[in-house]
């Protein structure tokens, strides 16, 4: 059968509900890969593979085995097949990076593969060298047994707190927003003040995720953050909905806000950063947190703080022991009461539900709580409040 002229040797591939098209051609150095949206004259996604050569151009050996053939070459990372779930990784990396695939553009977007990771093509990558560690790779029926695309090596690609908030706002919200498919939270917020014609002023509010929940309910909303990036991306996709919300670059030790001006302040998994970067002194920094939410509030207004009871856990469990002291301080000597939901995230597939847990929790955590095809990831939400 001959090839169709029409594709040019593409492929179709569906990410979430869109429809794209790729191919792959292999080179003596470096091999690419070019992804487009399908019937869509949008900007073109470049994946240059690093040292992927064909495998015939740099074929040192092989070795018959039983129902297989065990290839030996000389490069690093050189499987001879692109795997469905690897193209879906690299769409997910470059959605998540700013592709507009529908959006016509006369510049593609360009990123790497190197060392079983992508990148933003920012810079030249220097070459690996060759064969460094002699290893062997073995390929059977077209399928590739080594898992190159994230081959465990730690926890050394994960991203720390504050390069995810100066950096990966576009990544965080992806996976933020893939969390709480159930809805428990407004229903949990509901429950304790009522949403409607309320005065809110929201504490850390990061890309928006709380911001979204409250805003269609609520009379107005300050959301304020101390990372313009994160802001940018609440402004971006809230501000042109929601025309009685601001947003304010600010620190919750010091927000810009008048007293008793508002009824509900909520701060969603923010205060709790201060236990990881002020270890020593946490209490003194989130009590300046906590000083700030009732000074703003008016009488019989509350102030509610929503932190993770454990991510991949079904039922609640501090992740931490200096977390499990924050939430003992807070109800023992701040007087919040307490409460705890599921809030579990749901994935758009099994293949973004590995690159968003790998990216933010790290190899160690997805090897252990992912399996199979799974797009459900349990989650754990404590939920404390204290009327004023």
């Amino acid at each position: 059968m001959s090839r169709s002229q029409k594709k040019r040797g593409f492929r179709p591939i569906v990410v979430g509900n869109q429809r794209f098209r790729w191919r792959f051609r292999a080179g003596y150095d470096n091999s690419f890969m070019e992804i487009s949206a399908e019937d869509i004259h949008g900007q073109k996604l470049i994946v240059t593979l690093l040292n992927w050569r064909d495998p015939w151009l740099n074929l040192a050996g092989f070795e018959l085995i039983p129902n297989s053939i065990q290839f030996y070459t000389s490069v690093q990372n050189n499987p001879p097949v692109i795997t469905s779930r690897f193209v879906r990784q690299a769409i997910l990396f470059a959605l998540s990076e700013g592709w507009q695939p529908t959006k016509k553009s006369s510049m593609p977007l360009k990123i790497w593969y190197q060392d079983n990771k992508f990148s933003l093509l920012v810079e030249q990558v220097v070459s690996v060298p060759v064969n460094p560690d002699g290893r062997i790779f073995r390929f059977k029926q077209g399928q590739l047994l080594l898992n190159f695309a994230y081959e465990p090596k730690g926890d050394t690609s994960m991203p720390a707190q504050d390069e995810i908030y100066q950096k990966h706002a576009d990544k965080y919200d992806l996976l933020v927003m893939r969390e709480d498919y159930q809805a428990n939270i407004l229903a949990a917020l509901q429950n304790i003040y009522p949403l409607q014609g309320a005065e809110v002023v929201e504490f850390g509010a990061g890309t928006g995720r709380m911001t979204g929940i409250v805003a269609p309910y609520v009379k107005s909303i300050l959301a304020t953050d101390i990372s313009n990036h994160m802001l940018a991306v609440a402004d971006e996709k809230l501000t042109p909905q929601y025309p009685h919300l601001r947003l304010v670059v600010a620190d919750n030790r010091q927000m810009p806000i008048k007293n008793a001006s508002a009824d509900i302040a909520i701060a969603g998994w923010s205060f709790g950063h201060a236990t990881v970067w002020y270890q020593e002194n946490w209490q003194a920094e989130i009590s300046q947190a906590v000083d700030e939410m009732r000074r703003i509030l008016r009488p019989g207004g509350v102030a509610i703080i929503l932190e993770t009871l454990g991510t991949g856990r079904e039922v609640p469990n501090p992740p931490t022991d200096i977390l499990a002291a924050y939430y003992n301080w807070m109800e023992n000597e701040q007087g919040f009461n307490h409460t705890w939901i599921r809030t579990d995230y749901r994935f758009e597939s099994p293949e973004e539900a590995d690159f968003l847990v790998r990216f933010f929790f790290g190899n160690n955590f997805a090897d252990t709580v992912m399996h199979g095809n799974q797009v459900v990831l349990p989650e754990c939400t404590g939920v404390w409040w204290l009327r004023v």
